[in-house]
């Protein structure tokens, strides 16, 4: 019965080493895509790990057929969410400042110094430009 129904059964520990040392490495369409998603450092660390697989390594035609199919959208939902992100950030911002106009009648809050640290921040985001522009350039 384990010789017909293989895939149903846990393969032994040495069966393991052999699939490890002599399998073929497929990644599905996924594992691609996710590079659009990872960040820099993650993304070298995966290429490494195939790399070493490299003379075992095959993407069939469906999985490079998917990829191409999806990249876009992956990469407009990246871009989507950073702009999200900014836009509600942006917009808590105000809403603190506008807090800190309110509470200025207390003698312990300043809101013009609290104010410029929330500008402060919010302009900080410009990294999130950056980011957007380094995930352009894959």
């Amino acid at each position: 019965m384990r010789d017909l129904f293989a895939g149903y059964f846990r393969p032994s520990a040495e069966e393991f080493a052999v699939m490890w040392k002599t399998g073929l490495i497929v990644p599905d369409t996924n594992i691609l895509l996710h590079m659009l998603r990872y960040k820099k450092e993650t993304r070298e660390e995966v290429f490494s790990t195939l790399a070493a697989f490299k003379p075992r390594l095959w993407a069939p035609h469906q999985v490079a057929f998917e990829f191409l199919r999806g990249w876009r959208s992956v990469d407009a939902d990246n871009r989507g969410a950073y702009e999200r992100l900014r836009k509600k950030i942006r917009s808590t911002g105000s809403t603190l400042a506008t807090d800190f106009d309110q509470a200025s009648r207390h003698q312990i809050i300043d809101p013009k110094v609290e104010k410029a640290k929330i500008e402060t921040f919010i302009k900080s985001l410009s990294v999130f430009r950056r980011r957007r522009k380094e995930a352009s350039n894959l």
